[in-house]
């Protein structure tokens, strides 16, 4: 039974008609309006009105509250003003998608050039009016939803309820109130799912030299990855992205252990534009890098973690495109094109860069300018600024880069030293930190023991400036790929210093910098909760099926490879006549491999939770999913805080059975616990 504490002034003998929607206007300003096939049973005593509805369920209106009853809704639905798609509410969206609305059929349509179908509209409703998706309120420029299926949407005022008995499976209705307003149905074209290139991703094209060929060796002798050469660019962005017409640039090796001096491999590179430009519709930039993920498995795993930076809000976060590189009109592969980490507005963009610094951890230790720390012994290479170019440009002297790089030195062992000693006064940016070692933890980015690849950056080292630990980088040896040689399949439920002593120089350093202090290791909780309610794991594991069906034509073609008589030759492991030889030796089942990942992360982020030490959050704002909009607010309550409820740990174990919904937090642990279908963070 429903009770409505209501009223209503009604005519004594009056009844809805066969055909008609009953609009019930009451004292507090809602509506509640039951269309006449859901009612079963209508009767009225001299205090009440009493409906049987379809699905089982009673209610009960009293009369004393009641404005108006009739057959017509009073007023005017809201609509939609706009709805669209903003690339600044969509990271791995690089052009704003506008969408077409036609009213006459209640349908909003939008083209979307991006990878992932889970997206955050932004739009515009009347004031005072609110959208809704299944009964839950949308928040524009904030609620996410995935929108490979198109999504309905409800504009209505509050407080305007509507009866619905809605079959939703050959057996099973779903039952309720729901807001009452204008109706969308959102139909999102990914123009993912048909690109317009032979291998459904981009294709590059680079010539340099003659243009025609492929002199890898000459090449590489002359410049390998110290010196650039004169090139051109073409980007043919296959439908999805933004084109690029031929444009000058240039193009040196790059990378340490994933470069070779051979001629035939598969080697990453840098670019460099004269100009700032914006290749694919990405934020502009002169730099810009090739990933060649010449290991084995390792095709999807930069793609994976750089979304995973991106969700987490990691500093400088780099995007990941697939693509088809052809150099001098020869096939060289399926590479990633991503942003170069530094200090620029498409990586990590400061408003003064005067007395900025970038430093990377990284046991290569072959920068011109390097150092090892006091306190831990790092191998400290300094990235940014470029002294040997400032050098060159006659921006300084010599003696003047020698001074700044004392300073920087000097700077940076203060900060080693109070991690060590007095990690609450170690200038140190948390939440960059916890963002970047939630990404690091959840991929299991062992390389921090080495350390390599591991960047850390402060804005001013002359003001009390905080050091920030970014851009991520380097995926290649994550995943489990550090244990067992590969991809998602060892060391999914292990801690990330379990195979670490401090006989590896990163391991007390990062250690230190994780768990060394109460106020990281609560930031760490709240973040790591705020990713585990928010549905951004299922995101994660959604956008590994949306990566691999995009990218999965170039994948095929990457392991294909093709004939050494078409290539002339040129295909790296040689051979003759017309022999295929498979391209660049990766062997990989990308769908088994995108299937492990899947279940990879999914253990690894749920083992990592349940063994966070748990901190109280009451004093934290958690967005968690909102309730359904369920029942409106005249709902007896005491029968909703009594109705019996079961509660689940995140391991799907039932904990209680059926306590009243009031009291089912009573006595139970801080973590996080799944109620009526919601996850509910209980503090201490």
């Amino acid at each position: 039974m429903l009770f409505l504490p209501f009223g209503i002034n009604m005519p004594a003998n009056a009844t809805p008609a066969d055909n008609d929607t009953v609009f019930i206007e009451l004292t507090d300003s809602s509506t509640m309006i039951f269309p006449r096939q859901h009612i079963e049973n209508w009767n009225e005593d001299t205090q009440y009105i009493h409906l049987q509805l379809k699905g089982d369920t009673t209610v009960t209106i009293a009369k004393s509250h009641v404005l108006s009853q009739g057959t017509t809704y009073k007023g005017e639905l809201p609509a939609f003003e706009s709805f669209k798609f903003n690339n600044k509410f969509n990271d791995q969206l690089f052009t704003d998608a506008e969408g077409i609305i036609d009213e006459a059929n209640g349908e909003i349509k939008v083209s979307v050039g991006c990878i992932g179908k889970r997206l955050t509209p932004s739009f515009k409703v009347p004031d005072g009016a609110n959208a809704y998706v299944d009964g839950k309120r949308q928040y524009s420029k904030q609620s996410r939803l995935r929108f490979e299926q198109p999504v309905r949407y409800t504009v209505a005022y509050p407080k305007q309820y509507i009866y619905s008995y809605e079959l939703i499976s050959p057996a099973e209705y779903k039952k309720g109130f729901v807001p009452y307003g204008h109706d969308y149905v959102v139909k999102v074209d990914f123009l993912t799912d048909h690109p317009s290139t032979q291998y459904g991703v981009p294709r590059i094209d680079i010539w340099f030299g003659d243009g025609e060929t492929w002199d890898s060796w000459t090449w590489i002798g002359r410049y390998g990855k110290t010196s650039y050469e004169d090139a051109t660019i073409k980007i043919d962005g296959g439908g999805v992205f933004p084109d690029m017409p031929e444009t000058p640039m240039q193009i040196r090796g790059r990378g340490n252990s994933s470069w070779s001096s051979s001629s035939n491999s598969k080697n990453p590179y840098r670019l460099k534009f004269e100009e700032k430009q914006k290749p694919f519709g990405m934020t502009k930039g002169r730099s810009w890098v090739l990933l060649s993920n010449k290991q084995s498995g390792s095709m999807t795993t930069n793609a994976i973690a750089m979304k995973l930076a991106d969700m987490v809000g990691t500093d400088g976060c780099n995007h990941i495109i697939p693509v088809e590189l052809y150099v001098n009109n020869h096939y060289r592969g399926s590479y990633n094109f991503t942003e170069k980490t530094g200090f620029a507005n498409n990586s990590i963009d400061l408003d003064d860069e005067t007395n900025a610094v970038m430093l990377e951890l990284d046991s290569y230790y072959d920068e011109p300018y390097k150092f090892r720390d006091k306190s831990y012994n790092l191998y400290v290479n300094l990235k940014e600024p470029d002294l040997e170019e400032l050098i060159e440009e006659g921006t300084i002297t010599k003696e003047e880069a020698n001074e700044r790089f004392a300073q920087i030195k000097d700077a940076f062992n203060s900060f080693t030293y109070a991690v060590k000693r007095d990690y609450d006064n170690a200038l140190l940016d948390v939440e960059s930190m916890v963002r970047a070692m939630l990404v690091t933890d959840l991929v299991r980015n062992e390389e921090l023991m080495h350390p390599k690849s591991w960047f850390i950056y402060n804005a001013d080292i002359t003001a009390d400036s905080l050091w920030h630990l970014g851009p991520v980088w380097d995926f290649d040896w994550s995943f489990g790929y550090e244990r067992g040689k590969n991809y998602f399949i060892t060391a999914a439920e292990n801690d990330l210093f379990q195979y670490m002593s401090s006989s590896n120089i990163g391991f007390p350093f990062f250690k230190q910098l994780l768990r060394g202090s109460n106020v990281v290791k609560k930031a760490y909780y709240r973040l790591w909760t705020e990713f585990m309610t928010s549905g951004k794991l299922d995101e994660l594991i959604e956008y590994c099926d949306d990566y691999f069906q995009y990218a999965e034509p170039s994948l095929l073609h990457n392991y294909d490879g093709v004939t050494y008589e078409e290539d002339n030759g040129w295909w790296w492991w040689g051979g003759g006549g017309t022999t295929t030889v498979t391209g660049w030796g990766d062997g990989q089942d990308y769908a088994t491999v995108t299937k492990r990942a899947k279940s990879w992360l999914t253990k690894r982020a749920n083992y990592i939770y349940r063994r966070l030490e748990v901190y109280d959050l009451s004093d934290d704002i958690i967005e968690l999913p909102e309730e359904e909009y369920g029942q409106p607010d005249h709902v007896d309550v005491a029968k909703v805080m009594n109705r019996p409820v079961d509660v689940y740990d995140l391991n799907g174990v039932m904990v209680r059975r059926g306590v009243p919904y009031g009291q089912y937090h009573i006595g139970l642990q801080p973590g996080i616990y799944i109620v009526n279908g919601k996850k509910i963070v209980i503090g201490r």
